[in-house]
């Protein structure tokens, strides 16, 4: 349906090709352009006009704006050509926007949840803001054992954990942990989320009973600290590339596993009492809880870093270490009696 449009006052409608629009008697308010049927060949198809101004008193049936009657004011009005404009909103009082919480995050937490923030926020400002600078040029962490039980005592090491003497509490908490950290520096969050996030927790999900009471109490202490020994020099952390490679000595259950090959860009590796190493099995890749202190298992300090200053980070080098294993009905036994292949525990797989 075609939608007619009045020209303003002191304005003449004109088709292009026709005489200027006459006045047409009042009340006639027919279309002044041609009807299809009366179109001739040499017109187009669809007719256009323009506005012209005229002089002399305004047509007859050319009504001014002001004397059409007006819509209510709460809709909406037509202005100028038929174009729709809304009426004013009345205006919003703004909230001025927290500069360090864009996202509103402090409006979805708890009151638990804002004191784990500002516990963690605490103790980083008091344990690694005045000494993350000088960690930063040295490229290296020293102190790393007293830090690593401090934030133990707070039970920031494997605190999503449960049981073993670990916190148990929520992963937002343990995101806001994190956040705090990784505030003050990201060598420190890498600390706390390798020793808990991947070697405990490796040991926590895949480890035996005797592998979880032996290592998980200690690390989540700060007592003993863990590196995750997945990334390698030539393949990064690619597991389907991956060249180290475990093997068994002998036949059955019982054979010992020997372990060859190198890990690269590892936190906490030469710090570490115990190693999450990943490696080639004849059975697909496995995971082998190694204790640093195994004849064979070499960790160099990487120096001249470029980021993760604050932070140790070194390569691992495994040359015929080996693991003995025993059958589970001979490990009680084993343990009772202080087995010097024991009292550290050798390993089993910790996934497949």
């Amino acid at each position: 349906m075609r939608r007619t449009v009045d020209p303003p006052q002191g304005w003449s409608k004109e088709v292009p090709g026709s005489e200027r629009t006459k006045a047409k008697p009042e009340g006639d308010h027919t279309d002044d352009l041609p009807r299809p049927h009366q179109r001739g060949q040499d017109q187009p198809r669809c007719s256009t006009f323009r506005f012209k101004k005229v002089s002399g008193p305004v047509l007859a049936n050319h009504q001014t704006w002001s004397q059409r009657t007006p819509l209510p004011a709460h809709g909406p009005s037509r202005g100028l050509l038929g174009c729709i404009s809304m009426s004013p909103r009345p205006p919003r009082a703004r909230v001025k926007a927290d500069p360090l919480d864009l996202a509103g995050i402090d409006d979805m937490l708890s009151a638990e949840e804002k004191a784990v923030r500002a516990v963690v926020r605490q103790v980083c400002a008091s344990c690694v803001d005045p000494y993350v600078a000088q960690w930063f040029e040295s490229g290296d962490l020293p102190g790393i054992h007293e830090l690593a039980k401090e934030l133990g005592r707070l039970g920031l090491l494997g605190m999503h954990l449960e049981g073993y003497g670990c916190a148990g509490m929520s992963a937002v908490d343990y995101g806001l942990a994190c956040l705090e950290l990784e505030a003050s520096d990201s060598g420190i969050r890498s600390l706390v989320s390798v020793q808990g996030s991947l070697a405990m927790f490796a040991i926590w999900e895949h480890g035996t009973a005797e592998q979880k009471q032996q290592w998980l109490p200690a690390m989540a202490a700060g007592e003993s600290i863990g590196c995750f020994g997945l990334t390698e020099p030539d393949h990064g952390s690619d597991p389907a590339k991956m060249r180290t490679r475990a093997r068994r000595d002998g036949d059955g259950d019982s054979a010992d596993w020997i372990l060859n090959g190198s890990k690269m860009w590892i936190t906490n590796g030469s710090v570490a009492e115990v190693a999450i190493i990943w490696a080639q099995t004849d059975d697909g890749i496995r995971g082998f809880v190694v204790p640093t202190g195994t004849p064979g298992f070499c960790a160099t300090l990487i120096k001249h870093k470029m980021s993760l200053r604050a932070s140790v980070t070194s390569e691992l080098v495994l040359d015929g270490v080996r693991l003995p294993t025993m059958p589970s009905s001979q490990r009680s036994a084993a343990s009772s009696a202080r087995c010097p292949a024991w009292t550290r525990p050798a390993t089993a797989s910790c996934g497949a």
